[in-house]
């Protein structure tokens, strides 16, 4: 147990990772901390493709805790690689820079609180003269991702949209009015339900009522004119109180 407890206060993780990295580059860039003793990069077994992370242990602890500090947020092949500790059940956690996160606050304080995440990311690009908003750069797997990251900004699923997700500002006018549209949507939902009765089963169609010749009566949300023999045990079971009043067709 201590000479396993040694070996990780002398091992960082580094990840975020190019695909096209190698193991001089990775020795290269982590050597300006210390001397390195070994590099493990994770690659997909079946495919042997690395998977953009890798294990380094120094011949120090002393040069571990360097790379913590002098090593972090370094750029290679299009990416901000990042080092972190290898403590058990820490969870790394990657963050867009301060001028990005602010960029998207302003874009939406101008307009586009509450709309399309897409659109955001498209108007940012127009203002920047074309430069793509990649966010894998910074180790995000999508755009969505980043901006959840992003303090004060929360993302909510679209009323109509399941895939789409709209950002809000957190507690702002417009999420409260959002996070009321939700409820009632909610509610009417759970209202249609009820009506509809038993959950899987379509809604029977009703005879015509004593009394109302013409017309025809709604139950459970649907639309019930004359009904076959066979169906009438099955109303009966599910509206006693229509079948009750119905009279079955000869």
């Amino acid at each position: 147990a201590r000479v396993q407890e040694a070996n990780n206060s002398k091992t960082v993780f580094v990840t975020n990772l190019s695909f096209k990295i190698t193991e001089p580059e990775i020795r290269a860039w982590l050597g300006a901390a210390g001397a390195v003793r070994s590099v493990r990069l994770s690659r997909d077994k079946s495919t042997t493709r690395l998977l953009g992370y890798a294990h380094v242990q120094f011949e120090t602890a002393a040069a571990a805790a360097a790379a913590l500090e002098r090593c972090d947020k370094h750029e290679l092949h299009g990416r901000v690689m990042r080092v972190a500790t290898t403590q058990t059940g820490q969870r790394f956690v990657f963050e867009l820079p301060e001028e990005i996160a602010e960029d998207i606050r302003g874009l939406m304080r101008e307009a586009y609180e509450g709309k399309n995440l897409s659109c955001i990311k498209q108007a940012w690009q127009k203002r920047h003269d074309g430069t793509k908003l990649d966010t894998a750069r910074w180790g995000f797997k999508n755009f969505s991702a980043a901006v959840k990251t992003i303090k004060g900004v929360v993302l909510e699923n679209h009323l109509e949209k399941t895939l789409t997700n709209l950002p809000f500002f957190e507690g702002s006018p417009a999420h409260e009015q959002f996070l009321e549209r939700k409820r009632l949507k909610e509610q009417e939902a759970k209202k249609r339900a009820a009506e509809a009765g038993d959950a899987g089963q379509p809604p029977l169609k009703a005879p015509r009522l004593n009394g109302a010749a013409g017309a025809s009566a709604t139950v459970a949300g649907g639309d019930f004119r004359s009904v076959p023999p066979s169906c009438w045990a099955a109303l009966h079971a599910r509206f006693p109180a229509v079948a009750k009043a119905a009279v079955a067709p000869a």
